[in-house]
């Protein structure tokens, strides 16, 4: 078998929000070729980067470089951003049933719900 002589990765620029993952792949020259695939991140409290899936760590800019040697690498610039505050949602109001107690301070068996906005 013939020795890489370059490899691709699958995309140059990568977006992530923290604890978000993503896998680069690599494509070989020769496709058969012998050797290994190292990966490396510039900045790994940033991302980190295992076998090509990157995991975002927290905001900031940093690059993946995949290596088949000391010559040959390609590079994947990473921009990862804060996970976006979802919108916190309003509780819908809620009218309390009006609850008329008897004299002696006991809740009647039926309750009986007035709706005072609605008319007949």
């Amino acid at each position: 078998m013939a020795a890489i002589e370059s490899i691709a990765l699958n995309k140059s620029t990568l977006s992530l929000e923290v604890d978000a993952t993503e896998t680069l792949t690599v494509e070989k020259t020769p496709q058969d070729g012998e050797g290994t695939i190292t990966w490396e991140s510039s900045d790994p409290t940033v991302a980190t980067v295992d076998d090509g899936v990157v995991t975002a760590v927290k905001a900031g800019t940093t690059t993946i470089t995949a290596s088949a040697g000391e010559s040959i690498t390609d590079t994947c610039e990473v921009t990862v951003t804060a996970k976006a505050d979802p919108d916190p949602e309003e509780p819908e109001e809620t009218e309390e049933p009006d609850l008329t107690f008897m004299d002696d301070g006991k809740i009647p068996m039926g309750i009986l719900y007035v709706d005072t906005e609605k008319s007949i």
